[in-house]
């Protein structure tokens, strides 16, 4: 082949430069898009519940008599991310049906699959996209279904990675119920629960939800509070509306002065709250969506 003249070879190396040039000059514009969508600060609703599992023997406030008002409740609470305890399969699949635009992750706790009840996530799915979840049990064997630390059932926390459509930032979200009876379980799955946020957070924003049978003054509120990956509690962290300051009061038969808060969202230092309330559950003459009151947050991150 013989050799080009100088004067080709000097416009094609120009042209090629050009190319590269104006790719580099897309990409670069591209990113400073991204970039700025990404600046922009999101806003959701967060709503923790405990639904109260079906039980025959709650009479008036069996689960078939309720579940239209609690999908109902949720629905018009405008939620984007809902961590529910509690949860039997059949009463997941009753809320599906009534929470049309809402998606779901989460599995049972006694065979990872159907059996027992859930911690389910879930999310507008018009605003969001669902980039990765799992389950794990609270246990010295978190992979599989197993009880830990002198538990009275097996329990589990779900996980989900959501990202807003619109400017393609991330949340980590967690929910799960600790166990009622042993301080030990609830202390060492508040503690695998934070390792596991340590280990799965890039400096994303972090969302902790759930019954956690824990009163802010106990041993377990404050592993969830502090050691490893501190987290905030969104009533301490911004304005309470008006409303109950407890959330759980067994269908209204606990004293008032008996009533504990024990349901919590806790909060990575990336997320903001502008707001949080707890709602009462009451539906007036005996009757309750749950034995639990609902707690939500608005926040921005």
């Amino acid at each position: 082949m013989e050799p080009q003249p100088l004067e080709e070879a000097e416009r094609q190396r120009l042209t090629t430069m050009k190319r590269l040039l104006s790719i580099i000059i897309l990409l670069a514009v591209c990113l400073t898009a991204a970039l700025a969508q990404r600046q922009k600060p999101v806003a959701a609703r967060l709503m923790t519940f405990n639904i109260r599992t079906e039980n025959k023997g709650d009479g008036r406030n069996n689960w078939e008599m309720r579940y239209q008002e609690v999908g109902a409740f949720i629905s018009k609470s405008k939620s984007d991310i809902v961590g529910l305890q509690e949860v039997k399969h059949r009463q997941l699949l009753d809320l599906t049906k009534l929470l049309a635009g809402y998606n779901y992750v989460g599995v049972a706790r006694d065979d990872g699959k159907e059996g027992g009840e859930y911690n389910p996530i879930l999310y507008n799915s018009t605003r969001f996209n669902l980039l990765g979840n799992g389950t794990f049990w609270l246990s010295p064997t978190p992979a599989m279904p197993s009880y830990g630390w002198g538990a009275s059932y097996r329990r589990i926390a779900t996980w989900a990675i959501l990202q807003d459509k619109e400017t393609m930032k991330c949340i980590i979200v967690l929910n799960t119920h600790l166990d009622h009876n042993s301080e030990k379980a609830r202390i060492n799955g508040a503690a695998l629960i934070k390792e596991r946020i340590s280990r799965m957070n890039n400096e994303l924003p972090v969302v902790l939800m759930g019954d956690m049978n824990s009163t802010s003054d106990s041993p377990t509120y404050a592993k969830l509070a502090t050691a490893i990956f501190p987290l905030q509690d969104v009533c301490k962290a911004g304005k309470m509306g008006k409303g109950p300051d407890y959330t759980f009061h067994a269908f209204g038969q606990l004293p008032p002065d008996q009533r504990p808060k024990v349901d919590h969202i806790f909060i990575s230092d990336q997320v903001k709250v502008k707001a949080s309330a707890i709602h009462d559950s009451s539906l007036g003459k005996g009757a309750y969506l749950s034995d639990h009151n609902a707690l939500t947050a608005d926040i921005i991150y």
